[in-house]
């Protein structure tokens, strides 16, 4: 988990596809306090989210996502 080394903010997220399917995974990045909320990341511009499960790296259409669901109570502070 080195990786998440290189980030001040993790999320455990699941993200509910349409068509039923779930992806489950983490949502590494920095940014600024005011920023730095699972909402401010989700909304930020761009066509894809990355979202990181263990050893892989999920590009995930934003379009596609019809819920995000955070994991685990707790998450978004620093890894």
């Amino acid at each position: 988990q080195e990786l998440s080394l290189l980030y001040d903010r993790r999320y455990q997220v699941t993200l509910q596809l349409a068509g039923g399917a779930e992806l489950e995974g983490a949502f590494l990045f920095s940014a600024p306090v005011e920023h730095a909320r699972l909402t401010d990341h989700a909304n930020e511009r761009g066509v894809f989210l990355t979202l990181h499960r263990g050893d892989q790296i999920v590009l995930v259409r934003k379009s596609a996502v019809v819920e995000i669901i955070e994991r685990i109570a707790g998450s978004g502070e620093s890894p």
